[in-house]
């Protein structure tokens, strides 16, 4: 685990594949310390709204740049300074490693992918995008 990072500063994006949806990417939570992302309030696009609505996650995602970028707009919106993304494979292996969920978070920082903004502090994570 990176030393740099604390676990209160991270949103812990956890996602799946959909083999009956073309292999699309689906968020099926996110959540951090302060706990589960909720996102029924957070301003998402219609269309991901109504897959949540219908399925309890958030997506299709084409390809994982498209789940990178909203998976930053989340971070930003929680106001958090990295993400987690971790799928299945990691999340099953985290659970596995961990013996208890007090370490679970610490084994998904070890096996997810850590995504952060070290420029964030001082332009703001999308200064560059927009």
């Amino acid at each position: 685990m990176n030393a740099e990072i604390k676990t209160q500063d991270v949103l812990f994006v956890l996602y799946s594949f959909d083999s009956n949806k073309e292999m699309m990417r689906f968020i099926d939570l996110a959540y951090s310390t302060k706990g589960v992302l909720d996102f029924s309030h957070v301003e998402i696009e219609e269309d991901l709204t109504q897959v949540y609505e219908q399925e309890g996650r958030v997506g299709p995602f084409e390809t994982e740049e498209e789940l990178l970028q909203f998976s930053y707009e989340l971070c930003e919106k929680a106001k958090l300074e990295s993400i987690c993304l971790c799928d299945v494979d990691a999340v099953n292996q985290s659970l596995k490693d961990a013996g208890n969920v007090n370490k679970l978070n610490d084994h998904l920082l070890e096996h997810g992918d850590i995504l952060t903004d070290p420029d964030r502090k001082k332009k703001g994570l999308f200064s560059n995008i927009f």
